[in-house]
């Protein structure tokens, strides 16, 4: 097989609508709104019709045998959870192997292939392939029918249907993962039963990443939000404006030893207001109801990034109180539909503090949420005008999530 190494692409690699030459790699541009550039060929091939490597969901590495007892994240029965997006992390072998801004497509970069893109089934240079042209600009990619790999009968398929992985895991069960699969009438992402063993091959993209995050969030940490906040980082989030209603929180991920993950704690009103859909900014104010009055947290010209109808939010957020004063980065994920808001997840990690009678987590902590019934829904603001609470109403300034007990 002939080795290459891909070109980063941070704007030194030209996009083109079809592969221009045997200089593979190349990123083809199929007009895509998220500005999605999928890549010409599959991780470990050398062309476009080459089937190139089978890996396991989250394995940076071929083998001859997938089964649990070969997969690197199934222990004593379960599958470990390693964050509901891949994408991008230690974890995504096109990352990994490519470098740049390679990655794993999410399955919202894969809907958006199959929404904006005609299918056929053909064959180049003897190898049955799904071949995926834009409606847009009529660009077009080829996919090779690689069959996969599964734990009962080996290696299958090939020649007359293709799966390929998607970054994004199925959010009702830890063992399944997102992918396309295709053959010679068909095509889907609705695939979401896919058992994380398998050996599916791995096509990367490039999407048009909001480089923001880094200036908030170090890259050293971003893996750890991953494991429990699936986090968007596109140029066209949706427009959120408008109320929610977090009812109740409950914990999902914790890094203080002594915190009971699934912990119900206080709902939570938050209204988002001010979007700039050129800059990409938005206001946001959080009021979190409990029998102590209400606690209040504000962000102005927060940052916010996504794709379609999935969105991230993140600042840096100060609090304040009698005894103590706080610094901390906060996390906003979810993705926005006529109803409301679904699976909306929130975090935080403490960046420092003066907080002489030690009632705060300690810095570095981190703490992360969600909606328990997985909708929170569009409401009615119930506190006047946008940032409109009463000051003899807040009982403390202190936000009750990042207190240590």
């Amino acid at each position: 097989m002939t080795e290459f190494t891909p070109v980063d692409s941070e704007g030194q690699q030209p996009t083109n609508t079809t592969c221009p030459d045997s200089n593979h790699p190349h990123k083809i541009d199929l007009g895509l709104p998220s500005g999605t550039k999928w890549a010409c060929c599959n991780v470990d091939a050398s062309k476009p019709e080459d089937y190139g490597g089978y890996y396991a969901w989250g394995e940076t590495y071929t083998k001859d045998v997938y089964n649990e007892a070969s997969y690197q994240y199934y222990n004593n029965g379960n599958y470990q959870n390693i964050g509901s997006s891949i994408c991008g992390t230690n974890y995504d072998v096109a990352h990994m192997k490519w470098g740049g801004a390679w990655r794993m497509p999410s399955l919202e970069q894969i809907q958006e292939l199959m929404e904006y893109c005609s299918y056929t089934w053909s064959s180049v240079n003897g190898i049955n392939v799904g071949k995926f042209t834009s409606r847009k600009n009529s660009g077009s990619i080829i996919l090779p029918a690689v069959g996969s790999w599964n734990r009962s009968s080996g290696l299958s398929g090939r020649g007359s249907n293709g799966y390929y992985w998607s970054g994004t895991q199925d959010p009702y069960a830890d063992r399944f993962a997102y992918g396309l699969g295709f053959g010679s009438g068909h095509a889907s992402y609705n695939d979401g039963h896919l058992i994380r063993i398998s050996g599916f091959a791995i096509r990367p993209v490039q999407g048009d990443v909001d480089t923001r995050m880094s200036s908030v969030i170090p890259d050293s940490i971003r893996p750890i939000i991953e494991e429990y906040i699936p986090i968007y980082d596109g140029k066209n989030p949706p427009n959120i404006e408008g109320s929610y209603f977090l009812s109740p929180q409950v914990l999902i991920g914790s890094s203080l030893s002594n915190d009971e993950i699934g912990k119900v704690y206080a709902s939570e009103y938050q209204k988002y207001s001010s979007q700039d859909m050129n800059k990409n900014t938005i206001d946001l104010v959080g009021v979190e109801e409990s029998k102590d009055g209400l606690s209040v947290s504000k962000g102005t010209g927060a940052y916010i990034s996504g794709s379609n109808n999935n969105f991230t939010i993140y600042f840096d957020m100060e609090s304040e109180n009698s005894y103590s004063t706080s610094k901390l980065v906060y996390i906003v994920s979810g993705t926005k539909t006529s109803t409301g808001i679904r699976n909306l997840t929130c975090g935080f990690i403490m960046k420092e503090k003066y907080d002489p009678q030690n009632k705060l987590v300690p810095v570095g902590t981190f703490r992360f949420f969600k909606d328990q019934d997985g909708m929170s829904e569009a409401v009615s603001w119930p506190y006047g005008n946008t940032y409109g609470i009463r000051k003899r109403n807040v009982k403390s300034r202190v936000l009750p999530f990042i207190l240590a007990r």
